[in-house]
């Protein structure tokens, strides 16, 4: 089972069903729902909450039983193991036994 760090990107591209990216985001976190468990961490959670007006609809869109909130190690942004994989129009960063889709882009 491997866990999944979700990049904020991925979120806002469902969260806002953006037209060009909306279709890759879902169907990635659809195999990664699938692989283990999904994990956002303090600043995923911060920069989707920009895309949401009330506290509460921020907590329904990221809920707790399906997202998995977790302190990330500075060791892990910078791991000599870490492995970068092409998926598609994306990446996903692999860590030991946790993986991170993004899709390599940012949203302005």
């Amino acid at each position: 089972m491997m866990s999944t760090i979700v990049d904020s990107v991925v979120l806002i591209d469902i969260f806002v069903d953006d037209p060009v990216w909306a279709n890759w985001s879902t169907k990635l976190l659809l195999v990664a729902s699938k692989d283990g468990p999904l994990v956002i961490n303090p600043i995923i959670y911060a920069e989707v909450a920009a895309t949401f007006e009330e506290e509460h609809e921020l907590e329904a869109a990221l809920p707790k039983n399906r997202f998995n909130r977790e302190d990330i190690p500075y060791p892990a942004a910078s791991s000599p193991e870490r492995r970068i994989t092409n998926i598609d129009a994306g990446a996903a960063s692999e860590i030991g036994h946790c993986r991170i889709f993004s899709s390599g882009r940012m949203h302005s």
